[in-house]
C-alpha cells in the first residue's frame, strides 16, 4: 500500500509521522470529541486531514506486519510413506534366511517320504511302531542336542577376531562332547529300548515294529549329534548354503534307500531305520570332511575342558528341562488300537518337524 500524498499547507500530514492518539496536527481529537460533536460542523480541511492520518496508521501497521518475522503454527504434512529400499543389509540377510528355512522344510517332507513307504505295506502296526520308536528317538536327541546353542557363538566370535585356531579347538572339544553324549543315547536306545517305549505303548504288536526301529536308529545317534555340531559350526561362519547342499544329498540318498532296503531286500520297517541310518552316517562323514578342508578339524574329536563341559552341562540342563514337557505328552498319547494308532502315528511321524515349527514360531 502507497504512503498518502501530502495534503494542503493547513492540513498537512508527512507520510513519516508516527501513528498517535493525538492524531493530525498534534491535537487530540479523542479529548476533543464532546467539543467537536457541540460544534456545528468541521471545516474540509480537518475531515481531510483525519481521513489521511488514519490511512497513515492503517499503512504503518501494515508494514510493520509485514516486516515482522512470521511465527509458523500450521503443523506440517506428514510425509508420504514409502517402501524400504533394497540394501545390501536386505540381500545378507535373504542369503543367511533362505537356506536356513529350506534345511527346516527338508525334514519333515523326507519323513513324510519314509511314513509313504511304509505305508505302502498296509499295516498299521508298523506305522505305529515306527511312529512310537521315532518319538522316543527324537525325544532323546532333543534332551542332549543342546551344543548348537554353545558352539555357534563361540565359533562366530572366535573367527571374527581372527582365532582360527580357537575355533577349531572348540570344534573338536564340542565333536567329543557330540559323541560323548551321543554314547549314552545309544546306549539306552540299543540296550534298552523296551523301557523308554513303554512310554508310548505297551502292545505287543506296536513293540514288535518298533524295538528293531529303535535299536537301528539307536546306532545313528552319535553321527546326527555330530551333524548338528557340524552344522552349528557352519552357522557360525555365516555359511547356510553348505550345510543344506549336504542335507539335501543325505536326504535324497535316504529316499532312495527307503524302497530298496524295505522290499528289495525285504527288511521291512527295519529297512526305513537302516536307510535313515546310513544317511545320517553320510551325513556326518561329509561334514567332518568338509571340516577339515576348512581348517577347523585338526586331528580327532577331543574330550572337552573342563571349561566347556561345565558352560555345556550347565546349558543342557536348562535345555533339557524345557524339552522334557513334550514327557507327559508322550505318556498320555499311548496307541489302544491300529486305526488309531495308524491315524495318530500320521501326524506325529516326524514329532521333530513339529517341535522345530513351534520354535520357529516362538
Amino acid at each position: 500500500m502507497i504512503a498518502p500524498r501530502s495534503i494542503g499547507s493547513a492540513g498537512t500530514v508527512k507520510a513519516s509521522k508516527q501513528c498517535s492518539p493525538t492524531g493530525y496536527g498534534g491535537k487530540n481529537w479523542e479529548g476533543d470529541a464532546p467539543r467537536a460533536r457541540s460544534r456545528q460542523g468541521r471545516s474540509g480541511s480537518e475531515i481531510a486531514g483525519i481521513t489521511a492520518s488514519l490511512l497513515h496508521c492503517g499503512w504503518q501497521r501494515q508494514h510493520r506486519l509485514r516486516s515482522a518475522p512470521r511465527l509458523s503454527t500450521d503443523v506440517p504434512e506428514p510425509s508420504k510413506r514409502r517402501w524400504p529400499r533394497w540394501s545390501s543389509l536386505d540381500a545378507e540377510i535373504l542369503e543367511v534366511w533362505a537356506p536356513a528355512v529350506a534345511n527346516l522344510i527338508l525334514l519333515p517332507l523326507v519323513g513324510s517320504i519314509d511314513l509313504f513307504w511304509i505305508g505302502q505295506s498296509r499295516d498299521p502296526w508298523a506305522i505305529a511302531g515306527m511312529g512310537a520308536a521315532n518319538q522316543v528317538y527324537s525325544t532323546i536327541y532333543f534332551l542332549i542336542s543342546f551344543l548348537p546353542a554353545v558352539v555357534t557363538p563361540r565359533i562366530a566370535e572366535e573367527i571374527a577376531r581372527g582365532r582360527k585356531s580357537m575355533a577349531a579347538k572348540w570344534v573338536r572339544e564340542a565333536l567329543g562332547f557330540a559323541c560323548l553324549m551321543g554314547a549314552f543315547g545309544t546306549l539306552a536306545l540299543v540296550s534298552f529300548p523296551h523301557v523308554v517305549l513303554k512310554l508310548i505303548s505297551d502292545r505287543p504288536q506296536v513293540l514288535a515294529e518298533a524295538i528293531p526301529y529303535a535299536r537301528i536308529r539307536g546306532l545313528s545317534l552319535i553321527a546326527t549329534l555330530c551333524s548338528t555340531v557340524s552344522f552349528a559350526t557352519f552357522r557360525g561362519l555365516l555359511d547356510f548354503r553348505t550345510p543344506l547342499r549336504v542335507s539335501l544329498a543325505a536326504n535324497m540318498l535316504n529316499a532312495c534307500l527307503d524302497p530298496l532296503l524295505m522290499f528289495g531286500f525285504g527288511l521291512g520297517v527295519s529297512g526305513v531305520a537302516a536307510a535313515t541310518s546310513i544317511a545320517e552316517l553320510f551325513s556326518a562323514v561329509t561334514f567332518m570332511s568338509l571340516l577339515r578342508r576348512r581348517g577347523l578339524l585338526e586331528g580327532l574329536p577331543s574330550l572337552p575342558d573342563a571349561g566347556f563341559a561345565y558352560e555345556g552341562l550347565g546349558l543342557g540342563l536348562r535345555f533339557s528341562v524345557g524339552e522334557a514337557e513334550v514327557l507327559p505328552i508322550m505318556s498320555t498319547t499311548g496307541l489302544t488300537g491300529p486305526l488309531r494308532a495308524s491315524s495318530s502315528i500320521r501326524s506325529c511321524q516326524h514329532p521333530e518337524s513339529g517341535l522345530m515349527c513351534c520354535k520357529i514360531c516362538i
